[in-house]
């Protein structure tokens, strides 16, 4: 039971050792390779303090290599912008001068829901609003408002915003999103009537979002 004991403190201070070294990040800022090499490390670390009759060296030696050679590929990458791309990859526009990059949205299976979380947790709730935005290397979404939509000190302004609207998404790729649609008050009827009005039909829409102040916004598959 002692060595059981010791072997677990080992492995533990040498993979929180191994963590600093590596750099600062939480999970969702970790690179691709750098979220690889962290899951290598803590399945090393795990296989010596399961089973005793394995060599303590047989874990801490490869942790020991993966370190080095995480901290090798982080002078590479700094040395090379071309070699950075290929492991980590690069920024990619989603929403491009106000457009939806439809194409760029397929190539990352990034759903419209997706998208709309993200936004969401940029406190945008109306893509009208965007001009640009680009899903980061990381996962992680930044967003450029347009200027005219940015947010303004409410009270220094005298602006009344007990009548401000969330949008929310009605149709996504075609399809009615049922579970969305009561939270504005909106229902499968009006939506349909409202595409007809436009001279569109549902499999046509790419995004269709709306508010329960009856405005919607309609784009249509390329």
């Amino acid at each position: 039971m002692l060595t059981v004991i010791i072997r677990t403190v080992i492995l533990y201070v040498l993979v929180i050792a191994a963590v600093r070294i590596m750099g600062k990040r939480t999970i969702g800022e970790l690179q691709p390779a750098e979220l690889v090499i962290t899951l290598m490390i803590s399945d090393l670390a795990a296989v010596p303090m399961q089973e005793v009759g394995i060599p303590l060296l047989t874990g801490v030696l490869p942790i020991a290599m993966l370190v080095v050679l995480e901290i090798f590929m982080s002078g590479l990458m700094l040395r090379s912008a071309r070699f950075a791309r290929v492991i980590c990859g690069r920024p990619v526009a989603v929403i491009a001068d106000g457009k939806i990059q439809q194409d760029a949205l397929r190539r990352l299976r990034m759903t419209n829901a997706d998208l709309f979380e993200s936004l969401r947790k940029q406190s945008v709730f109306d893509i009208a609003s965007v001009r640009w935005a680009v899903v980061e290397p990381d996962g992680s979404l930044s967003v450029l408002q347009k200027a005219e939509c940015l947010p303004v000190s409410a009270g220094s302004a005298g602006v009344d915003t007990t009548g401000e609207q969330m949008s929310v998404l009605l149709v996504s790729d075609g399809v009615i999103e049922e579970h969305s649609m009561s939270l504005i008050g909106w229902d499968e009827q009006r939506i349909e009537d409202t595409l007809r009005r436009e001279g569109v039909q549902p499999e046509e829409v790419f995004i269709m979002t709306g508010s329960s102040d009856g405005s919607f916004t309609i784009i249509k598959k390329e």
